[in-house]
């Protein structure tokens, strides 16, 4: 079938996808001059506004349509991928032919071949999957696909890098002891680059916990003589912390908690998420940061300090992760370092360089006022390059310094790819603390990532 000769894109049985009111459906009546009263809906703000006015004499029909959540898939048994895996098609004979969405109804070039290359996929079921339209973010529009095609993709095996021992009994985070007996050969490690990989049961977001809450408590042992542990005096995970010391002893820290969760995909659109405190609750495992919204299962996961109520740890924090590699994502959680001052050094940074093409942007503030212990509180978000394409990403931290201060870290652009780690910890009264220190601290959590993370899967 050539190309531009598909149905109109007006059918909506063939492409419903302009009919999805992404925040700026309009339905009204109103009347012509003659009288005759018809009606009005406009919808789509992506490919532009478009006005339907119909019904003369009064009449006004509903159709009813149940979403086909495999539509504009192809079929592979058992295909292994993952929202966000990496594809190559390659076409022989017909190619497949996309609907153009924003093409006038009445023109004949409502559809165009999808060329071969490489793509990114979204993942509705085990043996289906969508290529995504890198110019958009959003799936392609099948219009016809009677050819044969090969597509190629480097999948993960959730067992890859496992030992096996039937009924072990074993959690995350619990040592063993690894021996290689008389006669055995011990396994060769596998280099290279973790993939990253935010999936909530087959991905790395606690891996990626574990490396940096590890290096952050390694810093603070060997950096920090004046730190403190800080007490978890808050009533649940959504608000873990108030003082964070026990009674008799005073800090600048007034309260901690967590205000939200904030989540946008082009597919779905935006989400918040929540605020409860089960919505907090990562202590365990790795929890999805947008469940029961429009957004779940999108890969906006995270894992973080499990909230003991009244027990003491050397930080309190989090790591977040998201991989879909679709543009104009974004994800937030907006936290709040209540303080009974505002902080004596804060702010946020921007593309802070690190070794082979690693980027933090993030936000902090640091209270240090003699007569009380003191408080860090910050957040960076971690992105390479190399990631998505070599594709240049901006990505941002917030920061209101007042009493009430509230941080998070976003993005609004074309990186899909990004991990984000936050932490709050406590310095005994008079424990010096600058910028300078923070940003030794920053650079040293990533040169571990890279040591750790770039070394081995």
């Amino acid at each position: 079938m050539p190309e531009g000769t598909h149905s109109n894109i007006a059918n909506f049985m063939e492409d419903f996808t302009m009919y999805k009111p992404y925040g700026r459906e309009r339905y009204s009546t109103y009347s012509h001059n003659d009288g005759v009263t018809a009606t009005s809906w406009s919808w789509s703000y992506r490919w532009s506004n478009y006005d339907y006015n119909s019904f003369s004499g009064r009449n006004l029909f509903y159709i009813y349509l149940n979403e086909d959540n495999e539509a504009d898939t192809l079929y592979s048994e058992n295909h292994g991928l993952i929202d966000g895996s990496s594809v190559v098609l390659e076409s022989t004979g017909s190619a497949i032919f996309k609907s153009n969405h924003n093409a006038g109804w009445i023109s004949y070039s409502q559809s165009s071949s999808i060329a071969d290359g490489a793509y990114t996929v979204e993942v509705p079921s085990k043996d289906r999957f969508r290529l995504i339209d890198p110019t958009t973010g959003d799936n392609f529009r099948i219009m016809n696909a009677d050819g044969e095609y090969t597509l190629i993709a480097d999948v993960e095996k959730p067992t890859a890098n496992t030992f096996f021992s039937k009924d072990h009994g074993l959690a995350d985070g619990e040592s063993v002891v690894y021996n290689t007996l008389a006669g055995g050969t011990t396994p060769t490690s596998d280099t290279g680059r973790l993939d990253i990989n935010s999936s909530l049961n087959a991905g790395n977001t606690a891996v990626a916990w574990t490396v940096l809450s590890n290096s952050l408590s390694t810093w603070l042992q060997g950096n920090l003589p004046g730190r403190r542990d800080i007490l978890m005096d808050g009533p649940d995970a959504r608000n873990p912390i108030r003082n964070g010391v026990p009674t008799g002893t005073s800090s600048w820290l007034n309260n901690y908690f967590y205000d939200g969760v904030y989540t946008n995909t082009p597919l779905n659109g935006a989400a918040n998420t929540a605020n409860a405190a089960a919505t907090y609750q990562w202590g365990d495992n790795v929890i999805d940061m947008a469940k029961d919204t429009n957004n779940s299962n999108s890969g906006f996961t995270a894992r973080g300090s499990k909230y003991d109520g009244n027990q003491e740890v050397p930080f309190f924090g989090f790591c977040a992760m998201a991989s879909r590699v679709l543009p104009w994502s974004d994800f937030r959680i907006y936290t709040r370092p209540y303080s009974d001052s505002g902080g004596e050094a804060w702010g946020t940074w921007n593309r802070r360089s690190h070794a082979d093409n690693f980027y933090t942007s993030g936000w902090y503030t640091i209270e240090t006022s003699a007569g009380r212990e003191g408080h860090v509180a910050f957040e960076l978000i971690l992105h390479n390059e190399q990631w998505q394409g070599q594709t240049t990403a901006n990505h941002y931290g917030s920061w209101n310094n007042s009493t009430s201060g509230q941080g998070y870290t976003y993005t609004n652009n074309t990186e899909g790819k990004y991990v984000k780690f936050h932490a709050i910890f406590l310095m005994q009264n008079g424990t010096s603390f600058n910028t300078t220190t923070l940003y030794e601290m920053v650079d040293q959590l990533i040169s571990d990532w890279i040591q750790i993370l770039l070394t081995q899967h």
